[in-house]
């Protein structure tokens, strides 16, 4: 998986790099700004979990998924060359 070469390093989600049927990469660092700077990119991700630091509290493991982590789209409709564009103003944007 391209963007998994690329970010793996950064990511500190534990990603099931042997299945190939990702709608999504899941991306999990402590920038809990990033999904706003993708946006800001016109890079736009959805927001799973939302409500669990409400139902269990924010300091929770689970709550920490749910902040921390960022799905980024890696569908059919994006090719390599996509992903490595995608990759790189992830990493421009943690710095």
């Amino acid at each position: 998986m391209t963007i998994h070469s690329h970010l793996i390093i950064f990511n500190k989600f534990p990603v099931n790099n042997s299945k190939f049927s990702h709608m999504y990469y899941p991306f999990k660092c402590k920038d809990l700004l990033l999904r706003e700077k993708l946006i800001n990119e016109k890079i736009y991700s959805p927001t799973w979990w939302r409500h669990v630091p409400n139902q269990i509290g924010v300091r929770s493991v689970e709550s920490g998924f749910s902040l921390e982590t960022v799905l980024l789209p890696i569908d059919q409709r994006y090719c390599v060359e996509d992903m490595k564009y995608l990759s790189e103003k992830v990493i421009r944007l943690l710095e």
